[in-house]
């Protein structure tokens, strides 16, 4: 029997402008999650900044993240300013700043059933094969797993490992995600907000593994 070679998710587009390199830059991508919040999100951000095109920080589709762990999708383009009417969107759409510094990976599905760990190791061998400095996860968490004291004021939380400088999160003024006294990791604190690789997508392992959410 034959053995195949592991292909490398990611496949450019192949269009005139190639992807910069990756090595040094940030890669955001969203968990399938509550309410699509980190899906939309990403949408939100690539949306706007593709509408200063001679600005070095408007977004260019460079490729596709091909994955067995992700679940076939096709539909009409979400984002009709970046190219001609009627180009599909898919599963996993790779998009890079102009000005190079950030690579969005939008994942348009969710993982397989049973995938959702195999899903986030791929995403993570790449990004460190590819020498990502960070991974930024966005997701959603259950609002009714909120604590009394996180019913008002500001709802956006982060959550970092050790090895990533919070700092320019905390800035933004959010807040560090409260995490109760029995948590013992990230993935006990991600799973009391039922972030876990059912309820709030593939957000805990590469949180991890080596980024911010």
């Amino acid at each position: 029997p034959h053995s195949r070679a592991p292909t490398m998710p990611f496949v450019a587009t192949g269009g005139d402008a190639p992807p910069a390199p990756f090595k040094g830059q940030t890669l955001l991508l969203p968990a399938v999650s509550f309410g699509n919040v980190g899906q939309m999100a990403v949408d939100l951000l690539v949306h706007t900044q593709q509408t200063r095109a001679s600005d070095d920080t408007a977004f260019r589709m460079v490729g596709h993240f091909r994955s067995p762990h992700l679940l076939p999708v096709a539909g009409n383009d979400a984002l009709p300013l970046r190219r001609r009417p009627g180009t599909l969107a898919v599963s996993g759409e790779v998009w890079q700043a102009k000005g190079g510094g950030v690579t969005v990976l939008q994942l348009r599905s969710r993982h397989v059933r049973g995938r959702g760990r195999a899903l986030a190791a791929e995403v993570v061998g790449w990004a460190a094969e590819a020498g990502f400095a960070a991974i930024v996860c966005a997701t959603g968490a259950d609002g009714m797993m909120r604590r009394d004291g996180q019913l008002s004021g500001p709802q956006l939380r982060y959550v970092a490992n050790a090895a990533y400088d919070a700092a320019p999160v905390a800035a933004l003024g959010w807040g560090a995600l409260e995490a109760p006294p029995s948590a013992a990791s990230v993935h006990e604190a991600l799973m009391s907000y039922g972030v876990s690789a059912g309820g709030g997508g593939i957000g805990a392992v590469p949180i991890a593994a080596g980024g911010a959410g």
